[in-house]
């Protein structure tokens, strides 16, 4: 069985925090959206990755892995 958890809520909600720490204690790879939407920038969440882009990326970030947790 597949372990594929979803953690959603707005901005500074403590979405990644807990989604990282549940990762580590149950050993998911833990992948969070803003890795996926934005480009990583000197100043950040100003410039969005092309959305066809980000299939590519989600798809190769989950390519080999049954078990993660996502936050954003």
């Amino acid at each position: 069985m597949a372990y594929r958890l979803h953690i959603v809520g707005p901005a500074g909600s403590g979405t990644t925090t807990l989604a990282s720490k549940l990762g580590q204690r149950l050993g998911l790879k833990h992948l969070d959206t803003d890795d996926f939407y934005w480009v990583k920038t000197k100043t950040p969440l100003t410039e969005k990755i092309p959305e066809e882009q980000r299939a590519v990326n989600i798809e190769a970030a989950i390519r080999d892995v049954d078990d993660w947790v996502l936050s954003g």
